[in-house]
Parts: structure tokens; sequence; C-alpha cells
């Protein structure tokens, strides 16, 4: 709503006659700040140039400076060179790169958009920009490649006394050099663009004025390799547990251009991922490595640090390792298993248990084995030391055992036992049992020599080898003989066992009496008498 005062002074005159004066420099801005009041809410500013009235119209006519009115465009030569801002009653207008066409009076008209008979026009400010000929120009590249030479030139439009300055908003420059062309300075830097001057603003002032207007921008766009790659982790990869889910991020901290590929490595070979992130939905032993990515653009490729993935997992391929004697180790000497698995953690307890078979071949129950940890030592191995050693492997998450190692102890004879009747009858049963431990078996002979005497001499030095049945336990040799005597079968009669570690024997006797020699009496012990070896 305008107020009663405000169409008062419409009915009178829309426009204050005041003007103000004020210079600027060729090349420099100027903020323009004039006074308009009891306006309303709702309406629109058009800032003017050399305005006038046209009686016609109604209304006053000039170069559009800057509108917010729809049907009022702005004069294109003012495009992208003015601001506007308002301070309640107080206007602003500022001009940038200023010319000497842009002098002329310039004033600041209101239009109400509920009431558009209400018009309302500001006091004018009367602008001078006068020539300078140390305003400066600037050219170079915009847009080049990293390690390519930028030649940047800044140059006075005429003969000026001072020579124009480069400053920067980036990494610090190499001082430039300085052409004198007719008076006319132009200041020339030379340098190798660098990563790290993208996005740089070059400036170049009017030495030695510090007016900011007055300066020429230009902004250099250097494309590079993308920098600072880097791999992040959706968790920590030291110890991850198999079956869980991780993934890898490749980071690039920047790059001109955008990235436009993705590669990754594990152990320096390439896997067939080609976008930024790598995923693992549950991980696997074989996903162990160290990897790092690769990001490239048009410019070059960057890499990316390596960063390992370390995969927990309990015990696997377990297996015992003997420290020698592959075809068994010999009673008395040392003898050392050791339980080798893999896993991660390292396991932190081995069990040992021993298996022994029964007599009859059957295999008894494993029983757990005093043990020092991973290694099973035997400083003096003995036959009760033989047996199927497993050993057990565990951490903490999860225990394996090991495939069976059958450990023989080598040992001679021993226990060598020959079992028979001294004394017998003639035509008596006579049974013969031989037995010995060792291992490996021992082969065992019975043999037969009569008793001694000239006549059987010969005999006696090449004993008969007497059949019988033969019986094998794992470690025990058993050899039985049976026969009826006859008088020609008295004598000694002698068992030996021999296998690859020794050979033991043993001697026994027999006496056969004559069936005529015996007693009839009844009251009277029997008696026999020997017969063996004599004539009757």
């Amino acid at each position: 709503m305008i107020s009663f005062w405000a169409m008062v002074f419409f009915l009178i005159g829309d426009s204050a006659c005041s003007v103000s004066k004020m210079t600027a420099k060729e090349g420099s801005c100027v903020t323009v700040q004039l006074t308009l009041s009891n306006i309303g809410n709702s309406g629109y500013s058009v800032w003017l140039k050399d305005a006038v009235w046209n009686k016609e119209a109604k209304d006053f006519e000039g170069t559009i400076v800057h509108s917010l009115k729809p049907d009022k465009p702005a004069a294109s030569e003012f495009k992208n060179r003015v601001s506007v801002g308002s301070t309640g009653d107080l206007y602003r207008l500022t001009i940038s790169n200023l010319s000497p066409q842009d002098s002329g009076n310039y004033s600041v008209r209101y239009y109400d958009e509920d009431e558009p008979s209400y018009k309302l026009s500001s006091s004018t400010m009367s602008l001078d920009v006068q020539e300078s000929p140390c305003q400066v120009s600037v050219t170079g590249p915009e847009l080049v490649q990293t390690g390519t030479e930028v030649i940047l030139r800044c140059s006075t439009v005429g003969p000026c006394q001072y020579s124009p300055e480069w400053r920067s908003s980036g990494p610090g420059l190499a001082s430039s050099e300085v052409i004198d062309t007719q008076g006319a300075k132009t200041a020339q830097l030379r340098f190798k663009a660098d990563w790290s001057h993208n996005g740089v603003e070059f400036s170049c002032w009017p030495s030695p004025s510090n007016d900011a207007c007055a300066s020429r921008n230009i902004t250099l766009a250097v494309e590079y390799a993308p920098k600072e790659v880097r791999i992040t982790a959706s968790r920590t990869l030291e110890g991850i547990y198999e079956g869980a889910a991780v993934s890898l991020t490749c980071e690039v901290q920047s790059s001109n251009p955008s990235v436009r590929s993705y590669s990754w490595y594990r152990d320096r070979t390439a896997l067939g991922e080609t976008g930024p992130v790598l995923r693992f939905p549950a991980v696997r032993l074989e996903d162990r490595g160290s990897y790092h990515c690769q990001a490239s653009n048009s410019a070059g490729s960057g890499d990316s640090l390596e960063v390992t993935i370390t995969v927990n997992y309990g015990p696997r391929g377990t297996k015992i390792r003997a420290s020698c004697c592959q075809g068994g180790v010999k009673a008395g000497e040392s003898l050392t298993l050791t339980c080798e698995t893999n896993a991660r953690p390292e396991p932190y307890g081995y069990t040992w248990f021993r298996t022994i078979t029964e007599p009859g071949g059957q295999r008894g129950p494993g029983r757990m084995v005093r043990s020092d940890g991973r290694y099973l030592r035997f400083w003096h191995i003995s036959a009760g030391d033989a047996g199927e050693y497993t050993c057990q492997a565990k951490n903490i998450i999860s225990a394996e055992n090991s495939t069976a190692l059958r450990v023989d102890v080598l040992y001679g004879p021993t226990g060598l036992n020959l079992s028979m009747d001294s004394e017998v009858r003639e035509s008596s049963l006579v049974t013969i049992h031989c037995s010995v431990e060792s291992f490996p078996l021992s082969e065992l002979t019975l043999t037969w020599a009569p008793p001694s005497s000239d006549r059987l001499s010969d005999l006696s030095r090449h004993p008969k080898r007497l059949q019988g049945n033969y019986t094998d336990q794992p470690t025990r040799t058993s050899l039985v003989a049976s026969f009826i005597t006859s008088v020609e079968q008295a004598g000694r009669y002698t068992c030996r066992a021999k296998n690859s570690e020794g050979l033991k024997e043993t001697t026994k006797d027999l006496v056969v009496h004559c069936k005529w020699a015996e007693s009839r009496d009844a009251n009277v012990m029997l008696v026999s008498v020997p017969c063996a070896g004599w004539p009757r």
C-alpha cells in the first residue's frame, strides 16, 4: 500500500533534481549509491544511465544498466559487469572494468507492481571515467597438461611509468620478466604447469595500485593424472575371519579430468574388478594378500600404497613329520615327531595320541601321550613306544587331527623260549613250542642232532631241520612241532631266531626211555632206562 505522502510526492513530481559527481579510472570499478524512499515491498528497481523524460510514455528512458523488471532488459554492454544490492532505502550499483563510454548520469527508478501508475526515481549520480594507460589486460592459456610450459602475459594498454605485477592465489611464482614496447609494459610469467596449479587464479595488478578492481585475472586449468590415490577399508584388515564381509574403496583426492577407470591388483597380479569398490561378501583364505588400486584418466594414472588382508582360519593340512628313519628306528636311538599345520593365529595347543595293535590284529583305542607341545621326543626309543601316532592342533577357531604316522621300532630277537619235555617214554607224543619277540619278525628254525657219539658225530655236526607250524603276531613269532617219539629221536633240539637286527638261539636235550626197561611190579615205581644213543 502506497502512503498518502508518497502519493502527494508523485503528484508533485516523481524525481529529485539533485545531482552528485564522482570520478573513476578506466579499467577499475565503481559503486554508485542512491536513495529511494517511500516505496512498497512489491515492485521492481531499474538502473538507468542518462535517463530523459518521455512525455508520451510518461516515464524516464535511457540505457538500462540493470533491471529486475521483465519488460525492461539490461543493455548488452553492461552484461556480466554489474551487480546490485540494497540496504533499507540505500541502493547500490557496482560497475567493473570501466571504460570512458561508461561516463554519464546514473539513477535508479522504482516501479510498483500493485499500482503500475506509481513510479519513483532517485537523485542522479554523475560518473566521469578517466582514461588510464596503465590499465592492464592478460593473455594466456586456460587449459594445459601437467609438465607443459605456461606463458602468461600482462600488458598495459598504453605507455605507463610502472610495470604490471603478477600475483597468485596458489603456489609461489618465479619472478616475471618485463618487456618494454614503446613505453607499454608487459610482465611475462613463464613456468612449468604442475597439478598444484589447477584452479589457481593468477592476477595482474597495475603497480603500484592495490585497487582490486583494476586487476585482471586468469584461472588456469591443468590436466593431470589422479593424485594421492589411497585405499580405505570397511573394517580392520588384520585377522579377518573366514566368511566375514569386507570392501575396499579406491579414493582419489584430486584428478583433472575425472577418473575414467579403476584397476585392482593382488600381489601385483591384475584382478578383473574395474570399479572404485572391491567387495568380498565372504572372505576366503585365498583372498589374503597385498592389494593396491590404480586410478586412470586421459592424462595418466596414479597408484595407491598397498594394504594387506590377513585371514584367520583354523588348522588345516595337519601332519606329522619324523626326524629320521623312514623304515623304522632302531631301539635305543632318538626320534622326534613334529606336529605341522597351517593356521592363523598359531595353534595354542597340541595333543598327541598313540594307537597300538592288539593281539589278533585289532587296533586298540587311541591313548593320549604326554608331549612337549608340538614336539613328541623319544630320547631312547624302546619297543613299547611303537604304534600309530596322531596329533591334534587347536587354535581359537577350530581343531584338526593329523593323519596317522606309524612308528616301527627295530630290535633283535628277545625273550626266545623253547618249551618241551626233557624225558619221555618211547612212542609218546612230544610237542615242541618255540617263540620269540622281535621287529621285524624273526625267522624261526628248529633243528635236531642225536646224542654225541663217534658213530653219529657227522650227523651232530649237521643238524637236521624239523618241520613245524608257524604262527605270527605283530611282534611275536611261534613255531610248534609235534611227533611220536622213537629211540632215534632222542638228542639235542635247538630253536634259532634271526632277523635284520640280530640272532639268538636256545637248546634243550630230549631223553627217550625204552619200553622194555619198564618195571611190571605194581608195588614198585615205574622205572625206565634211557636207551637213546645206546644199542639194545
